[in-house]
């Protein structure tokens, strides 16, 4: 399968107005996964579809490449 990974890392109007990329037609069947702001969660959990995401703190910049490779492995 494949799968993208989508980073919105700041605030929640650009992230809710962002999301239905996700939606588009070319991603069908795709495994789609965001990674947020921290305490941005609420959002990916209520929408409609819900969405897997990984929440993120912005300045903590050490270990988020980890983070999002092990997403893509």
């Amino acid at each position: 399968m494949k799968r993208i990974l989508l980073i919105r890392l700041d605030k929640i109007g650009d992230l809710i107005c962002s999301m239905p990329v996700d939606q588009v037609s070319f991603l069908e069947g795709w495994d789609k996964h965001w990674v947020i702001a921290k305490g941005l969660g609420f959002v990916p959990e209520n929408a409609d579809p819900q969405r897997k995401f990984l929440e993120l703190k912005k300045r903590r910049r050490q270990g988020i490449s980890a983070k999002t490779q092990s997403l893509l492995a």
